[in-house]
């Protein structure tokens, strides 16, 4: 059975398990620094779900990792998505309301707003200073920050909005902060900073990782981490979740575009 990337979705052969958390990736994304990995060392973000005393279930950690803030907050993550709001208002003329069919216009106004290499040997800047944004040069380190922060907390919160979760410090994810979802019994991390600063080298990707979150989590709540695995289980589950969603995304396409990523497995036939 061809086992599939926990991140990108992609099966074949170079796809294996990590040594820390057990996920199968591909190989762009097998290093735990690559998929924010959840076991690595004592790190880890697995949960196990107990009953309390009034027989609510409750999610214990067993470790809650440290690590440097560098000034970050889930408030401030909030007031980062809301610049994004502002800015694809003004590049699209479109409000975008935290539904996972608004990351299509995100996906699009990052596609649209920045050449593929731009950015090209450019590294994130450790600090920045958003009182000084107007003063950075366009292709700076700090600058770059800023605009994985600002895209990448809208991903989060658009999947803390509409799959739950919460804002969660992680050593191996990317300015040490994630977005980690409960799914059965454990605690899966959304690496949504990482995905942000990829999708400004690479075809931005937003929504199809929202794609990804919510259809793992529904596979995991149901059948357990095997169902992920089974491929007519992953391929059932994308497919309902575009039948759910169909109507409003053709509102945010344009006439005769078709959803990117997975949707497009389904139009040439699930034999692929």
């Amino acid at each position: 059975m061809l086992q599939r990337c926990h991140v990108c979705g992609k099966t074949g052969g170079d796809c294996k398990p990590c040594g820390y958390c057990g996920w199968w990736f591909c190989g762009k994304h097998i290093d735990p620094e690559q998929h924010g990995c959840t076991g690595r060392a004592r790190q880890t973000r697995i949960a196990s779900l107990q009953q309390d005393e009034g027989g609510q279930a409750g999610m214990q950690r067993l470790e809650k990792p440290s690590g440097p803030k560098r000034g970050l907050s889930p408030e401030m993550f909030k007031g980062f998505s809301k610049l994004c709001v502002s800015y694809v208002h003004a590049l699209k003329g479109r409000e975008i309301d935290y539904t996972p069919e608004s990351l299509l216009i995100v996906d699009k106004a990052i596609n649209e707003g920045w050449p593929k290499d731009f950015f090209k040997g450019v590294e994130p800047a450790g600090s920045f200073s958003l009182s000084e944004i107007r003063n950075l040069p366009a292709r700076s380190g700090e600058m770059l920050t800023i605009i994985i922060l600002v895209f990448g907390s809208y991903l989060g919160e658009v999947i803390l909005r509409n799959i739950g979760g919460g804002w969660e410090m992680d050593e191996h994810a990317m300015f040490k902060w994630g977005v980690t979802v409960p799914a059965g019994n454990r605690v899966f991390l959304v690496n949504v900073f990482h995905i942000a600063h990829e999708s400004l080298i690479e075809p931005s990707k937003l929504f199809n990782s929202y794609v990804m979150a919510e259809v793992h989590k529904n596979l995991v709540d149901k059948g357990g981490v095997e169902a992920f695995k089974r491929r007519e289980d992953f391929e059932r589950e994308v497919k309902a979740f575009y039948e759910r969603h169909m109507d409003v995304i053709k509102k945010v396409l344009e006439p005769g575009e078709n959803p990117p990523g997975f949707y497009g497995y389904f139009l040439v036939g699930n034999n692929q």
